[in-house]
């Protein structure tokens, strides 16, 4: 028998009884049900501060946001979390530093050979997903995926304002200026005017 098996097969289980004195019990009279209201005490308290927080913000760019969950989205980093589980670049970066050791011995062109490409399995697993034809709604609760939408669009609008700016210029100087317009150095002392780094939800990592 295999291991999965051992563990299936009702015969080989074993069941454990743990017995617990209740000498010095003391009844508070708080069920499992107001533990759990309780539980969701700091969670609803954050949700109500942050998004009072967030009209100061609306002030200060002069453009109240209709959608108040696109604009937490649009400011939660993938390192946040509501439930302070595991941090996932703390996983990544344990699997990476303590995984399972390279072996050193042989020719190192015939192991390589036999090994996959790193990312080949991520890439197969994207590539074999198929499209919602649908347009529901995204299940992720991070900002990556309107981060791959607006640098699509800054670069449309960069694009487009360059290419009108300087008729004159040829493709290869207009690629120059738009790459230093797109720069994430360039783009934070934007973000840093407009107090984005004081709304933004992240975790350290």
């Amino acid at each position: 028998l295999t291991l999965d098996n051992m563990k299936m097969k009702d015969s080989l289980r074993r069941n454990c009884c743990v017995r617990v004195r209740s000498v010095g019990m003391i009844k508070t009279g708080l069920n499992s049900d107001v533990t759990q209201h309780a539980l969701l005490l700091p969670v609803l308290v954050h949700h109500v501060r942050y998004h009072l927080s967030l009209k100061a913000f609306d002030e200060k760019i002069g453009y109240v946001f209709k959608d108040r969950a696109l604009l937490q989205l649009a400011l939660t980093h993938p390192s946040y979390v509501m439930n302070y589980g595991t941090n996932p670049d703390h996983a990544r970066n344990t699997l990476s530093n303590c995984g399972v050791k390279q072996p050193r011995y042989g020719d190192k062109r015939n192991r390589l050979s036999h090994t996959k490409k790193k990312g080949i399995v991520q890439l197969i697993d994207i590539m074999a997903k198929l499209e919602d034809l649908d347009g529901s709604q995204s299940f992720i609760q991070h900002n990556e995926r309107l981060e791959f939408l607006g640098d699509a669009i800054l670069e449309f609008i960069s694009t487009c304002h360059l290419y009108y700016m300087f008729p004159e210029m040829a493709e290869g100087g207009l690629v120059t200026h738009r790459s230093s317009l797109v720069q994430n150095r360039h783009l934070a002392q934007v973000a840093k005017k407009l107090g984005l780094d004081n709304f933004m939800q992240f975790s350290h990592g």
